[in-house]
C-alpha cells in the first residue's frame, strides 16, 4: 500500500494526487475515527467490568474495585491516545483489572489491583525474557508506563 492509500474497513481510498495539507487533515481524521471506535469498544467492555460480582470466576476471585476499574479506564485512554492499541482488558483472579498490549512475541500486562497498587509484567517469548515493574498510578506514572510498553514492543 502507498503513502498516498489509507485503509479504512470496507474500502481502499487513494489518496494521491490530493495536495498534502488534505491528505494529513484525511489521516488525522481516520486515525480520531479509530481512536474513538476503540475507546467506544474499551468502554463497553468496562461497563461489563462494573457488573461483575465477587466470585465471577467461580474460584471466589473479588470484583475489581471501581478505583481498579478507574485507573485502567485511564491507561486504556490514555494509551489509545497515544495511538498505542490495547489487546484486552479482563478482570484479573487477583481482584482488579488486566491490561494487555502486545506486538509479535512481546507482550506487557499491566494490573490494576483493588488496593490502587498496579505492576507491569514485560514478556518477550523470543528471548524466554520477563520483569516486573511497579507502576505508580498516578499522572507521570500512566506516561511511564505508556513509555515503557511502547519501547517494549519496538523492542527497545
Amino acid at each position: 500500500m502507498s503513502t498516498d492509500t489509507i485503509l479504512l474497513p470496507s474500502q481502499t481510498v487513494d489518496l494521491s494526487g490530493l495536495p498534502e495539507p488534505v491528505v494529513r487533515e484525511v489521516r488525522h481524521l481516520v486515525q480520531k475515527a479509530r481512536q474513538k471506535q476503540a475507546e467506544d469498544s474499551m468502554a463497553a467492555v468496562f461497563s461489563r467490568l462494573r457488573q461483575l460480582q465477587d466470585g465471577w470466576d467461580s474460584y471466589g476471585a473479588p470484583a475489581p474495585s471501581e478505583k481498579a476499574i478507574a485507573n485502567a479506564f485511564t491507561l486504556v485512554t490514555e494509551a489509545i491516545n497515544h495511538g498505542l492499541a490495547v489487546d484486552r482488558a479482563e478482570p484479573s483472579a487477583m481482584g482488579g483489572v488486566g491490561i494487555t498490549f502486545s506486538e509479535g512475541m512481546r507482550e506487557v500486562v499491566v494490573e490494576f489491583y483493588n488496593a490502587d497498587t498496579a505492576h507491569a509484567l514485560f514478556s518477550d517469548d523470543a528471548a524466554d525474557d520477563a520483569r516486573t515493574a511497579a507502576v505508580p498510578t498516578d499522572g507521570a506514572g500512566y506516561k511511564w508506563i505508556i513509555d515503557e510498553v511502547q519501547k517494549h514492543l519496538d523492542g527497545n
